[in-house]
């Protein structure tokens, strides 16, 4: 990965800073935004190193409730079953006074997960870096290609690791 870390190269990878208190919407392309329906549609360029981009979900709350729209992520994620997709994962992230912070959603029923969602946390302030669970993983029509997709963000991101 030399070379990757520099601060150009870094901005290539970021995660998009939406403005404080806010969180926005990003769809894994423009045609599944319009097949589901779902408005503030917004497409997200800088995330090239997602093969499917993750789901962000919008909320125009204050960013300490932000973390609770989980509804919303259900919500999208059936409306998206319904059409016939299978959504593995959903991302949330959001800005508030200390950086960014973020949340997978795994659509699946968890034990120790009251919301039924297992949820991977990242969070981001000044001059800290990203950092995501080592069993981070990405949401795709294609389950097979899930551990290839994991390996390769992970390579990308492991110069974000401390």
């Amino acid at each position: 990965m030399t070379g990757e870390g520099t601060k150009e190269n870094c901005q290539k990878w970021a995660i998009p800073i939406p403005k404080e208190g806010t969180a926005e919407l990003v769809y894994s392309s423009d045609e599944l935004a319009d097949e589901l329906d779902l408005h503030n549609k917004t497409r997200c360029d800088c995330m090239a190193h997602y093969p499917k981009c993750p789901w962000i979900v919008i909320e125009k709350k204050p960013a300490g409730k932000i973390p609770h729209a989980v509804e919303q992520i259900k919500a999208t994620i059936e409306a998206a079953k319904n059409k016939g997709y299978e959504i593995k994962y959903a991302l949330l992230i959001y800005s508030g006074k200390f950086g960014r912070i973020g949340q997978f959603f795994q659509p699946r029923k968890s034990d120790d997960s009251p919301t039924g969602y297992v949820i991977y946390r990242i969070q981001t302030g000044k001059g800290q870096p990203i950092t995501f669970s080592n069993n981070i993983k990405l949401w795709t029509l294609d389950e097979r290609k899930i551990d290839e997709y994991t390996r390769k963000v992970k390579e990308k991101l492991d110069f974000y690791q401390d």
